[in-house]
């Protein structure tokens, strides 16, 4: 969960609360202007290409832009940021800000309507620019790095130009092996970051601050629910479940590849590839995607060429069967938004009328707020317990 203070939920719970939503123009992390919102809506999807992405709505007057040439205006997508973010004020008159995404402008569409201009943003976090940038020629990771060094290099390496880039990756002793890797010509860094990462059992991802994160992915069942729904409803609907079995598998392998020494004709000892397979599977008894249950063995191969060893690969192929449940549902809730909400927070749902009840695991969500209407918020969720082997 995005830190914030004790009231928070409290404040969530109440109706005397005021909500309103702001954005910053930014360009290398420097704040150019702010910008009232029309409307905005964030999207957070642990398994997107960009883990946030974000449109931004604005009304300004021509006067406002009057003295900005049209490629350097602020509006454009030419190397500029947008960072929206979501105030809440207690009812002592108190204030929080929470941040609702950082990331580069996309895409602008600007509408004269006669009187104002009408100027909408779509902009992505920042792993955007390192997967649209493919590398020139080979990039080498040195040997005997850990991989969180290998991975803060590759990503500060792809950032050259754009100012600062803040990074937070946990460390791990995992290490680059003693041959190095080299990255082909043609690749692009960010996918080459989460493969890495992947052989580290570690998620590698931009916050909503915009900040480069590492860490490994924690396990649901200990952890306690950080909120649960609850509070003012907004009209009639309490809850909408959508479920779905796309994208589902019951069972995942990952093979990566290895090395033996294998003589040859003249007995000399040469060094093969050989590959490196992992597999897990749902075992819990009670899941509706066991596969000893009607939903049957549906598998699923990923190949990850950084997988150096059986126990990585492993290791990769449970954490990656634990997240993919997080395509099953997605809930929309009547109870008041709450964005400090982050990917792998544990939250308490109870619509016993939907079948739903208990902890569920946070794999994204979607926040609509405009400035008339009631802001609103759809979860992904999994159900806490899904185990596997």
């Amino acid at each position: 969960m995005i830190p914030v203070s004790s009231s928070w939920n409290l404040a969530l719970a109440g109706s005397q609360i005021s909500v309103t939503a702001h954005c910053n123009i930014m360009r290398d992390g420097i704040v150019i202007m702010d910008v009232p919102i029309e409307s905005v809506k964030v999207t957070v999807a642990r398994n997107g290409a960009q883990r946030r992405v974000c449109t931004v709505k604005t009304t300004q007057t021509p006067a406002t832009l009057t003295a900005l040439t049209n490629w350097q205006n602020p509006f454009a997508p030419a190397g500029n940021e947008i960072r929206p973010w979501f105030v809440l004020q207690y009812p002592n008159g108190t204030t929080e800000e929470v941040p609702l995404f950082t990331g580069p402008i996309i895409t602008t569409t600007v509408i004269d309507t006669g009187v104002d201009l009408v100027v909408e943003m779509q902009a992505s976090d920042r792993s955007y620019l390192l997967q649209e940038s493919k590398l020139l020629q080979p990039y080498t990771a040195a040997a005997d790095q850990s991989l969180d060094e290998a991975i803060a290099s590759m990503c500060q390496f792809a950032w050259t130009g754009r100012g600062t880039l803040p990074i937070a990756i946990q460390p791990t002793t995992a290490l680059v092996p003693s041959t190095g890797w080299v990255v082909k010509a043609g690749k692009n860094i960010w996918a080459v970051a989460q493969e890495i990462g992947a052989s580290a059992g570690y998620e590698v991802y931009f916050d909503a601050w915009g900040t480069l994160s590492g860490n490994p992915i924690p396990d649901p069942t200990t952890r306690s629910p950080v909120w649960a729904t609850g509070g003012q409803i907004s009209g009639l609907k309490l809850a909408t479940l959508k479920a779905t079995r796309k994208k589902v598998y019951s069972v995942m392998g990952v093979v990566g590849t290895g090395s033996e020494l294998v003589a040859d004709k003249k007995g000399i000892l040469r060094s093969k590839h050989v590959p490196i397979y992992g597999q897990a599977q749902v075992t819990d008894p009670s899941s509706p995607i066991n596969p000893n249950t009607g939903f049957g063995v549906v598998g699923n191969l990923v190949r990850i060429v950084t997988v150096t060893s059986a126990e990585q690969a492993q290791t990769i192929a449970a954490n990656a069967l634990t997240l993919q449940v997080g395509h099953f549902a997605e809930l929309g809730i009547g109870a008041i938004p709450n964005p400090a909400l982050d990917v792998d927070d544990v939250v308490a749902i109870s619509a016993p009328r939907l079948g739903v009840q208990g902890n569920f695991v946070v794999d994204g969500w979607d926040f609509t707020m405009s400035a008339l209407g009631v802001p609103t918020m759809n979860l992904t969720i999994r159900p806490v317990g899904q185990s596997s082997s």
